[in-house]
């Protein structure tokens, strides 16, 4: 039996703790002091176009299903903004097959490629299908959209409901036609969108700092004080 179990979320806690009590939960950290050390050299192009991100992999690349239909129809409306996909790969097969979506791909990434690639975003997507594998998966990726200042819109699936307070520090978008309205409020609302990312980074500073979740793994490391 393993002394300690560690996950990154309540839904996957609870399922381990059916084997085994000792699980704790450790906030995975999306290094928002990585991103703090590039934001200055690396700023949203404010009066250019509004780029809406998704950054994910190969594996992930079939949850743009869940936005393909609002995407198509947003990209009707507003022919002036760009899509930036990041991790698919070389294998447009993957993707919705998009007739009016507008975008451009970065193939793979290191980290910093990453960070600097959502910096530069303005809205980023996290869609989920909702089936178990997507409800007991993190928040990873919305973490690092709301590190780079990048006003958030998730699919109500798992931990997502948890972190994500609606038209606060971020939006949820259960169907297509919330996800079309969602997109555009923030693409024709500047002000809501800088206000939703500042919200989305001070949620990040207080909740998901590198030293909280080190403080929690060297706990866990130490075991169970004696006496």
């Amino acid at each position: 039996l393993l002394d300690e179990v560690t996950t990154d979320n309540e839904l996957t806690a609870a399922y381990v703790r059916q084997f085994n009590a000792h699980c704790t939960v450790m906030p995975d950290s999306p290094q928002i002091e990585k991103f703090d050390g590039l934001r200055a050299e690396t700023r949203k192009n404010t009066g250019g176009p509004v780029v809406i991100g998704w950054v994910g992999s190969q594996s992930t690349a079939y949850n743009l299903y869940v936005v393909w239909e609002a995407l198509e129809r947003i990209f009707i409306k507003h022919p002036d903004i760009q899509m930036r996909l990041l991790g698919i790969g070389k294998d447009a097969l993957l993707l919705p097959p998009f007739e009016q979506v507008r975008y451009s791909c970065l193939e793979k990434y290191t980290q910093e490629e990453m960070i600097r690639e959502v910096l530069k975003m303005d809205i980023g997507l996290f869609p989920l299908q909702d089936v178990e594998a997507s409800r007991v998966r993190g928040v990873l990726k919305a973490t690092v959209y709301m590190s780079g200042e990048a006003a958030v819109i998730c699919s109500p699936v798992g931990q997502s409901v948890e972190l994500i307070k609606d038209g606060v520090n971020g939006m949820l978008a259960a169907s297509t036609d919330e996800w079309e309205s969602k997109l555009e409020k923030l693409i024709t609302d500047a002000g809501l969108r800088r206000m939703i990312a500042q919200a989305g980074l001070e949620t990040v500073r207080a909740q998901f700092p590198l030293d909280k979740a080190f403080s929690i793994l060297s706990k866990v490391l130490e075991g169970p004080k004696n006496g």
